[in-house]
């Protein structure tokens, strides 16, 4: 008997493809992020340490090398070894951690293991010379930065804190309770399958509620969270985001879904520009003076976001291409026009 395919198996083998590139990434990022700490606790005992042996099956250490030999070997450490057994055993909780995620060989290969040739699961890594604290892309540390922006949920105002530092990459999300795990996770996954460089840093985004918390409908956060964190790690100019409001539930790819409660959300975020997905499109819940720019994902929304979209018809500074700055009108002047003489007309 025939065996019938359902007709959204299209659908799940094109996820199930980007689960396993989004996974794929995860484990390069831990790797290479591992590699640096590695170099890092090591070379606090052994400065002109150059490489390592690991054998990846027990992740364990078996030996330290330096441009003038071996310096440490597990089987026999030598009586004057400069490696601390602490250190040590901080070596064996990092390699367990970094090879939990897996050990594919071509993945370590893409990350620089080197394999033995003859004795299996045995690997010579070469000990990265870049700081653990820096970020993995190449930015510099002036990409780290806290952004802050607002949004709403369920008729709820938000504060949106965002926080990019230096430190062993991490994320968290503090005021939204039981759901912070699924929301972090829709928001890494439509960052990383829209294409954009996650931060390898400790991202650390705060919710701030002007009300009573809600309990349902807080994926609408999902949009103005992954905008905040993506701008405090420079992928986005800060300024960017003056007199915006976004709201919105972030898809697994990068798209944006509406949500329910537009005219409640509109009415909290008034005198503000709201960015949103296409699928809220109407416009008759926006207050009388309200205005909103339609986006169809991230991608869009960032790009809306560089090119001013979202500032008034009059902005003056649009007009001349000057970007990045603060929203600025004929009857509001932003800082600089007033600084050059510059009077508020009609206001």
């Amino acid at each position: 008997m025939g065996c019938t395919v359902p007709r959204h198996s299209s659908f799940l083998g094109a996820y199930f493809a980007d689960a396993h590139m989004a996974a794929d990434r995860a484990r390069a990022d831990v790797l290479t992020r591992g590699a640096l700490l590695l170099a890092h606790t090591i070379r606090e005992d052994v400065p002109d340490a150059t490489a390592i042996t690991v054998e990846t099956s027990e992740a364990h250490l078996l030996r330290v090398q330096t441009e003038a030999g071996v310096v440490w070997e597990h089987d026999a450490p030598a009586p004057n070894s400069r490696l601390r057994l602490t250190t040590v055993d901080d070596v064996h909780r990092l390699l367990a951690g970094m090879l939990a995620f897996g050990r594919d060989a071509e993945a370590l290969a893409e990350a620089g293991w080197v394999p033995h040739l003859t004795r299996a699961g045995e690997y010579h890594l070469p000990l990265p010379d870049a700081d653990p604290c820096a970020p993995c892309t190449g930015q510099s540390a002036d990409r780290y930065g806290v952004v802050l922006t607002t949004s709403a949920a369920g008729g709820v105002l938000y504060g949106v804190d965002a926080e990019v530092q230096p430190g062993v990459p991490s994320f968290t999300i503090e005021g939204l309770g039981r759901s912070a795990n699924e929301t972090r996770d829709r928001v890494r996954a439509g960052i990383v399958n829209a294409g954009l460089p996650w931060p390898q840093a400790r991202v650390t985004v705060r919710l701030t509620p002007a009300g009573e918390p809600v309990r349902a409908g807080t994926s609408a956060l999902d949009f103005p969270i992954a905008v905040a964190l993506l701008a405090a790690s420079g992928r986005l100019p800060a300024e960017c985001l003056a007199g915006a409001a976004m709201f919105g539930e972030l898809g697994l790819d990068g798209s944006l879904r509406p949500v329910h409660g537009m005219a409640a959300n509109a009415k909290v975020l008034a005198h503000r520009t709201l960015i949103v997905p296409t699928g809220n499109l109407d416009d008759a819940e926006l207050p009388s003076d309200g205005t909103a720019v339609h986006v169809l994902g991230l991608n869009e929304a960032m790009a809306d976001l560089a090119g001013h979209a979202h500032h008034p018809a009059d902005c003056l500074h649009c007009g001349r291409g000057d970007r990045p700055h603060a929203p600025c009108t004929y009857r509001l002047p932003c800082r600089p026009c007033r600084d050059d003489g510059m009077e508020p007309v009609g206001a």
